[in-house]
């Protein structure tokens, strides 16, 4: 059966939201989710808020590394969560968000889809780990990067290295770059949500 893990940056923008909304509402088997990039406790303790108020609070959520591999990246800055977010939590410390991926790696092989939604730092520090057993994943799927367009696209240039580390590395890896996410548009129509595809 079909294994996910969540590495987002969320707190940024609403889809990630909406990719968790997604995930637990077509009720996929997601194992754990870990943050990264610029406060990834902060990240981590609006998914773990999150969890708790819809009633998943099993999930396990590790911070994983603020600061990317990279010497050139965006700035960091300050994340703007809002109020209502309990960001006092000491999860854990960031190694212990790659030990999470790789220890799923192992026990889960082929069934384990890495979902990465935000820079790339978690999955790059795990690989140079554990390149074996990274590699023998199902599948790594990654929102990021735009090949159609020039466009300096924001989860690449969040951590550019650990792009490069992960798009060099042997795992299986699918793309879902910026400028076909962009042709997805989704509404309300009659109260049901539709997302709609443009050419």
């Amino acid at each position: 059966m079909l294994k996910i893990i969540l590495d987002t940056d969320i707190g940024d923008d609403i889809d990630d939201f909406l990719t968790i909304g997604l995930i637990l509402k077509k009720q996929l088997n997601l194992v754990g989710v870990t943050t990264v990039y610029r406060e990834a406790n902060a990240r981590a303790s609006i998914v773990k808020n999150f969890f708790e108020y819809v009633g998943c609070s099993n999930i396990p959520v590790y911070a994983g590394y603020s600061k990317p591999i990279s010497e050139k990246s965006r700035a960091l800055g300050k994340l703007n969560y809002g109020t209502g977010v309990n960001t006092e939590i000491e999860y854990n410390q960031p190694e212990e968000a790659v030990d999470f991926i790789i220890d799923c790696a192992k026990r889960y092989g082929k069934e384990l889809t890495l979902l990465a939604i935000g820079a790339q730092t978690n999955i790059a520090k795990a690989y140079q780990k554990a390149p074996e057993v990274m590699s023998g994943i199902g599948k790594l799927v990654i929102m990021g990067a735009a090949f159609f367009i020039h466009n300096d696209e924001w989860n690449i240039a969040c951590d550019p290295m650990a792009a490069k580390i992960v798009s060099e590395s042997n795992m299986p890896i699918t793309y879902v770059s910026w400028d076909v996410t962009k042709l997805i548009s989704i509404g309300n129509d009659n109260n049901e949500y539709i997302c709609e595809i443009t050419d």
